[in-house]
């Protein structure tokens, strides 16, 4: 279970990065939003170094001290993206020692059982769907495994059904 927290951190925390990689004075409060979630889920995972220069950077947020945040966001981002780096370092190691069983697609009755619960925003039921899924490694899926974990981590179902959809 530590193991698919480490992995949606990892997924999580690469995404709000990117979303803070350019910080502009007008958009202090999304900002905000996006180190709020990082400190919040940087504890999750123990990082505590990590999200305390989270806080550290809502704070100035709040308060809208934006030089803060210029002087300081770089490093935060090269601090949290190295941690993401080592975790995803981690995960393919562990990964190679234990490698899933092959096949050459997934199998239409999961995907649609994944398109069923996200059509009715049925947790439970994705996160089900997608374990079972996950469960091999797959020769000729076009990436859409790994684009529909990042999706499902995002909680992109709209974009979830209509891929699947057409499949």
């Amino acid at each position: 279970m530590y193991l698919n927290i480490l992995r949606l951190y990892a997924s999580s925390t690469r995404s709000l990065l990117a979303s803070i990689g350019t910080v502009k004075e007008s958009e202090l409060e999304d900002y905000r939003i996006a180190v709020h979630n990082i400190k919040g889920i940087s504890l999750d995972i123990f990082a505590e170094w990590i999200s305390k220069f989270a806080a550290d950077l809502e704070g100035a947020a709040k308060v809208g001290d934006f030089k803060y945040i210029e002087k300081h966001n770089s490093s935060f981002i090269e601090a949290a993206q190295k941690l993401v780096c080592d975790i995803e370092d981690v995960l393919s190691a562990i990964n190679a020692e234990n490698p899933k069983p092959e096949k050459d697609s997934p199998d239409k009755e999961l995907l649609s059982k994944l398109l069923t619960a996200c059509e009715a925003y049925d947790m439970d039921g994705v996160d089900e769907a997608m374990e079972e899924i996950e469960v091999y490694q797959y020769k000729s899926d076009n990436d859409l495994v790994n684009w529909l974990r990042e999706n499902v981590d995002d909680m992109n179902f709209k974009q979830i059904v209509e891929r699947l959809s057409k499949i």
